[in-house]
């Protein structure tokens, strides 16, 4: 099976540590527990935050463990998961694990905007797994504009969101896990699917 790894930067050109620190605190869980959070947080209905860390463990936190489970198996190399074969397995996973969070939410009665947010990344997920059958699209940068899209419709800014975004995919393409065009498709994704779901709310 061919692999999608990119080439490793020519001479002494290497990831500095601060594209590595951005990624890392810029991945996935992070910006999408954020993102719930901040939500739930500003939220007046009561209970707001107990469904907030309900959907934080189905969709984020077991995915997180089922990833590493999938690590100390020897299913995939790492936990960034370089290789685009071996992606299709955790992302089936955090899709389902996004699923199962939006189903409860939706079904439990959790406040409307929250059920909203749970289906976005629902959608947000499913729709990077499928991509992931053909082409190595960014994660991190889908989640990050998705995350920044939420900021932006809570707080009337886009300055500071916009700018967090292009730092995480400046970061990914710093680091050679992807190329600009895939950062860019991740988070038009990223800030479509918010903007489809809200826009409809």
């Amino acid at each position: 099976m061919k692999r999608n790894i990119l080439p490793a930067p020519a001479g002494n050109v290497r990831p500095s540590r601060l594209a590595n620190l951005i990624s890392q605190v810029g991945s996935p869980p992070v910006v999408i527990a954020a993102a719930v959070m901040l939500l739930a947080g500003r939220l007046a209905e009561s209970g707001a935050r107990a469904w907030g860390g309900v959907h934080l463990v189905l969709a984020v936190v077991l995915p997180a463990m089922g990833l590493l489970l999938l690590l100390l198996r020897g299913r995939i190399a790492d936990l960034e998961i370089v290789r685009r074969d071996q992606r299709l397995l955790p992302q089936a996973i955090s899709a389902a694990g996004a699923g199962a969070g939006a189903v409860v939410l939706v079904l439990g009665g959790a406040p409307e905007p929250l059920r909203h947010l749970a289906l976005a990344i629902w959608w947000l997920s499913a729709a990077v797994l499928i991509i992931t059958f053909y082409w190595k699209i960014s994660v991190h940068s889908a989640a990050a504009a998705a995350a920044a899209t939420m900021a932006w419709l809570l707080s009337g800014s886009i300055l500071l969101p916009a700018a967090g975004t292009g730092l995480i995919a400046w970061s990914r393409i710093r680091q050679r896990r992807h190329t600009p065009a895939q950062t860019v498709a991740g988070a038009l994704l990223g800030f479509g699917v918010l903007r489809l779901v809200f826009g409809g709310a």
